[in-house]
């Protein structure tokens, strides 16, 4: 089953609201990256990804998710992930792709968010039945 980018980015809209809030319609708990700074490039990255106040512009939202994530945000790690895996703004590398979903897939273990979890996971598993195991290693091996 092929992930819609789409929704993917678009669900992640949810997870802007917060960590400690709720989404009003299902009283579901939030993510948000408890440092502000990277919270702020998360927002920003997001805002140019969709084109939400600002004009649409894939490469800037991709710097800025990298920037997030290379700081632990792992909506941002996911984002970037779907962004490298598909070629938008940036060019497709599913390798680096699988390298940015599995570090997110690794740092939500600990989150009390399961949408946020399962998402990453559907991407994940996206991804990975792509790959060689080969791939995935060397996608693995990569600091």
């Amino acid at each position: 089953m092929k992930i819609n980018r789409t929704l993917l980015l678009l669900a992640t809209l949810f997870t802007i609201s917060g960590c400690a809030t709720t989404n009003l319609e299902n009283n579901e708990t939030l993510f948000k990256n408890p440092d502000p700074q990277i919270e702020a490039l998360h927002v920003k990255a997001y805002n140019y990804d969709v084109g939400n106040g600002v004009e649409k512009n894939q490469a800037k939202a991709n710097a800025f998710y990298l920037q997030a994530a290379q700081a632990g945000d792992p909506r941002s790690m996911m984002n970037y992930s779907i962004n490298r895996f598909y070629g938008d703004g940036i060019q497709s590398d599913p390798i680096d792709a699988f390298y940015w979903i599995d570090k997110a897939r690794l740092s939500t273990q600990q989150t009390p968010d399961m949408k946020l979890k399962w998402r990453i996971r559907a991407f994940y598993d996206e991804v990975e039945k792509n790959l060689t195991e080969e791939q995935k290693k060397e996608a693995r091996s990569k600091k």
